[in-house]
């Protein structure tokens, strides 16, 4: 009998020998139909059971999976081995290696957490849950073999700052001169009304006495909070000067209790969820970057959201399908300026200090309407998928829900790049769906700050903050659809549709067809190269880009590399 340790490091291996087939670096020997075999140095071997599945994948049963010496098998599975066995086809050098098992361990101690806090649920109480509740459950990106690493977090930090385990806690508030802030505010808002989201007449009264005893007139500077993290272990060091001088004042822990969404530095306000969300800086590395707050965005946030929501309030499409967004109403970025008169510095070191208010799920829904990430549509607990209760639970068949997803979600994505030319890193985080009777029944849209590219004849150039978009030409913004929703989400939606139903990943994906199909002969497209039903689409490789580049500071976020296999939606090129 396996320990949790053990199953969580099962499951790793399982989900490495699935992504890295998809991501061309492991290639296996078929000893059946459904049987392969991955052959190492040392007599070394893999076996397991899989059957081949949409967009060039395998899906794994983890329970197969046997490891072998010679002949002999080894009674317990370590994912730590298991790396350093599969070096030579990773190609990791042993720096990056090292990195990467520290990173490893992380993600296990996280999902041993998660197991032990919640196994005793149900598939019927999860299926009750919202926005917030659902970011406490979730696994993390479902490509990144690492999802948890959460470099420079110790065991105290995960406890008390992540998401899964579900402690709240007040947040850290600042006043900073305004000559050091760049700063953005909706016409709608102003500072005091966004400090009252989540600070106190007690609270303000607090900041009033520390501002009169360090003779600042609060006239000259801007309020805002900081990750009680962050503080501690970056700003109140990196900022010292700063500090020092009374540029930068802070008033302590205040305010409004806050969890952490599965983002980690996106927080949710505990007292009412509808209250607005505050996105922080926390400098740390997890999945594939540090986790800061860019400044490029910031004076024109707000006004992106305005728009875009703008287009989805006049659009019949949109209306129909209830596609809405959450606008960022605020935000403000911090630079520590020596680190900005060095040329090619890291981005972290630019990112350490701002915050984002927006708009919260939970208050742009209907009474008995639920939101989730879409995220949750592939969530498994206990080896059982959470997609199946919301089917059961909805009446409807499983064909016609999963065509409302289609119609729900992808189409509206669909449009607003084909009409508008907005394109949205679609995964399953920045997509939220909602569900009326645990039926799809709305799409909400976030995150415009750092996931949001656009063509050069988008409807939003006529705006003054479009000659600070990225701009794509049509047929590569495209690929933002495809990788970021039907390879990110979609393909692990229909793996859980086949595990939890009697259906067929070919059923799956005529209905995905059909569904697109239908919105491209009543809108037609001008170009072949954007029909998602029948182009081939470049593979974006997510992981193997860490093992490339390591783990060394970069002046950029790394961007993926492409496989050479292409991906196709097209039914006869399911495998």
């Amino acid at each position: 009998m396996e320990n949790n340790y053990q199953l969580a490091s099962r499951k790793i291996i399982s989900k490495a020998l699935e992504e890295l087939y998809f991501e061309e670096v492991f290639n296996y020997e078929n000893l059946s139909d459904s049987c392969f075999s991955l052959s190492l140095n040392n007599g070394i071997s893999y076996t397991f059971s899989a059957r081949k599945s949409l967009l060039d994948s395998i899906s794994i049963n983890h329970t197969t999976i046997k490891k072998f010496i010679s002949t002999q098998e080894v009674a317990a599975l370590s994912a730590k081995d298991f790396f350093l066995e599969t070096q030579h086809l990773t190609e990791m050098s042993d720096e990056t290696l090292s990195i990467f098992i520290e990173e490893l361990e992380q993600t296990l101690y996280s999902d041993v957490f998660i197991t032990n806090k919640y196994k005793n649920l149900s598939l019927e109480e999860i299926s009750k849950y919202g926005f917030s509740e659902m970011n406490h459950l979730l696994d993390g990106h479902p490509k990144l073999l690492l999802n948890k690493g959460r470099l420079g977090w110790g065991s105290k930090d995960l406890e008390n700052y992540s998401p899964e385990a579900k402690n709240s806690f007040q947040l850290v508030y600042i006043a900073v001169n305004k000559s050091l802030a760049t700063f953005g505010l909706d016409d709608n808002y102003d500072v005091d009304v966004l400090l009252k989201e989540s600070l106190s007449t007690e609270d303000f009264e607090t900041i009033d006495k520390l501002l009169a005893e360090a003779n600042i007139s609060i006239s000259d500077y801007i309020i805002f909070p900081v990750h009680p993290w962050q503080w501690e272990n970056k700003i109140v060091i990196q900022f010292a000067d700063l500090i020092n001088e009374k540029m930068i004042i802070s008033f302590g822990e205040l305010g409004s209790y806050f969890s952490a969404q599965s983002s980690i530095r996106t927080l949710s306000n505990t007292r009412k969820n509808s209250k607005l969300d505050i996105k922080t800086s926390v400098s740390i590395l997890n999945t594939s970057s540090f986790r800061g707050i860019p400044s490029k965005v910031i004076p024109y946030g707000h006004s992106l959201s305005n728009e875009i929501e703008n287009i989805l309030n006049s659009d019949e499409l949109f209306k129909e399908q209830n596609t809405i967004c959450l606008k960022e109403v605020a935000g403000i970025s911090v630079n520590n300026k020596i680190y900005s008169r060095i040329e090619f510095s890291p981005y972290r070191y630019k990112e350490m200090l701002g915050c984002i208010w927006r708009e919260s799920a939970d208050s742009k829904i209907s009474s008995g309407d639920i939101a989730i990430p879409t995220a949750a549509l592939f969530y498994s607990h206990n080896d059982n998928f959470l997609i199946a209760e919301y089917v059961k639970l909805s009446g409807l068949s499983e064909d016609d829900w999963l065509a409302r997803y289609v119609n729900t979600v992808i189409v509206p994505l669909y449009h607003l790049q084909m009409k508008y030319g907005i394109g949205l890193v679609a995964h399953g985080q920045n997509t939220i769906i909602v569900l009326k009777n645990h039926s799809p029944a709305g799409l909400i849209i976030k995150d415009f700050h750092g996931d949001l590219r656009v063509t050069p004849d988008s409807a939003l150039r006529e705006f003054s903050f479009f000659e600070h978009l990225d701009k794509l030409p049509a047929n590569y913004l495209i690929h933002d659809l495809f990788t970021g929703h039907l390879v990110t989400v979609f393909r692990y939606v229909a793996r859980a549709f086949t595990a939890a139903f009697n259906q067929t990943e070919e059923n799956i994906l005529k209905i995905l067809n059909n569904e697109l199909r239908k919105y491209i002969n009543q809108n037609p497209l001008p170009s072949e190269s954007l029909d998602l039903t029948s182009h081939k689409f470049e593979k974006v490789l997510v992981n193997k880009v860490r093992f490339i580049r390591g783990y060394g500071d970069t002046r950029e976020r790394l961007k993926p590399v492409l496989g050479k296999r292409q991906l196709s939606l097209n039914i006869e090129e399911k495998i």
